[in-house]
This record gives structure tokens, C-alpha cells and sequence, in this order.
């Protein structure tokens, strides 16, 4: 078809309860995530494919503030013979800090923002008797969640304005009858731009 449209729809809701002691109060906490999305994939020849979409994420939280978040994709794919294909991609993803990284008595943080990554990709795709494919992919990231240890020994959650991954990967399988064996192999390079350091 020269058309194929897809669509998503994801809800979670979260709900966590903590006490500091036996003899403390409990605590109770819950959140819900709802992502939408759309996916279009439009055929311009046989071996031409361009891709498109967007997908919407909203984050109701406990303490209020809630946040949402719009993220593109575009992408193109190249089917050079019938096993051979290229492609490259850009995306644009947001991530929500987890419940622990909000709300945990133990480095919780609830005014942390959402994490906002814009990711190249481009990879290389080749099938017979055994499917070979590798990528490789830029990500910067604004925001990003991480962990930091305090002077006191505590480790809190807070946001690093920059960080950028680089890297590649590789992967081959086999499918023999009903055994599949396949081998992985993924390189990242992680770096806290903000303080010029690996993350």
C-alpha cells in the first residue's frame, strides 16, 4: 500500500505508598502518563519510504505542575534490493521522571522537568540466511534525570541542562526451525555537557 497509517494510545497510572519508620504515617502518592500518537508511512516508489508522525505525552502529577510534551519523527528508508535497506530517522522523545525520582524520602525531587531528547539516527539493514543490521545515532538531551551524590553522603535526583550520547550498534540472527540465536553489541559515548565529564 502506498499508505500505512498506525496509531497509539498508552495510559499508565502509577500509585505508590512509603513509610519512613514502623511507627510513621504513611505516605501516598499516584500519577498518571497518557501518550498518543500517529505514525504515517507513505511509499514515493518501490524502494523509496518516507515517514512521518507525532506523538503527544501529558504527565498528571501528585504535587501538581503537571507537564506535556510534543514530539516529532521523520524519517526515510531506502530498499536498495530486496535484502538491502537504509534508512535514517530523526525524533524528537520526551521522558517523565519516575515516581522514586519524584517522590522518594530518599533523594526525591518533585520539582525535576521532563527530560527532552533530539536523536539522529541512521543504520543499515541486510537479510538472507542470517539478518545483519547496525546503526549509528546521536542523541542530545536537555534536562536529563541523573543522580548526584551530596557532601553529606545522600544522593538526590536533578536535572543536567545538556548531555549528549553518541555511539553505534550492531546485531546479527539466525532462525533455525524453532531456534532463533541472535548476538548484540551497542557502544555509547555519555557525556555531562554542563560540567565537560562523562556521565
Amino acid at each position: 500500500p502506498q499508505y500505512e497509517l498506525m496509531f497509539s494510545l498508552n495510559v499508565k497510572r502509577d500509585h505508590a505508598r512509603q513509610q519512613d519508620d514502623v511507627d510513621a504515617p504513611w505516605y501516598e502518592f499516584s500519577q498518571d502518563t497518557v501518550s498518543a500518537g500517529v505514525e504515517d508511512h507513505f511509499a514515493l516508489t518501490e524502494r523509496w519510504t518516507l515517514v512521518g508522525g507525532v506523538s503527544v505525552d501529558y504527565l498528571n502529577k501528585e504535587s501538581g505542575n503537571n507537564q506535556t510534551a510534543a514530539n516529532p519523527l521523520a524519517g526515510i528508508r531506502y530498499q536498495a534490493t530486496p535484502e538491502l535497506g537504509f534508512y535514517g530517522s530523526f525524533s524528537q522523545k520526551s521522558r517523565f521522571p519516575n515516581m522514586r525520582a519524584l517522590y522518594s524520602s530518599t533523594g526525591g525531587n518533585p520539582d525535576l522537568r521532563e527530560e527532552r531528547g533530539s536523536n539522529w539516527e541512521a543504520g543499515v539493514s541486510f537479510e538472507r540466511e542470517v539478518a545483519l543490521s547496525g546503526a549509528v545515532f546521536y542523541n542530545r538531551i536537555r534536562d536529563l534525570i541523573e543522580t548526584v551524590r551530596m557532601s553529606d553522603g545522600t544522593r538526590v535526583y536533578i536535572n543536567i541542562g545538556d548531555a549528549r550520547i553518541t555511539g553505534f550498534e550492531l546485531s546479527a540472527a539466525r532462525r533455525t526451525g524453532w531456534l532463533q540465536a541472535s548476538a548484540n553489541y551497542t557502544f555509547l559515548d555519555a557525556v555531562n555537557e554542563d560540567a565537560d565529564r562523562p556521565l
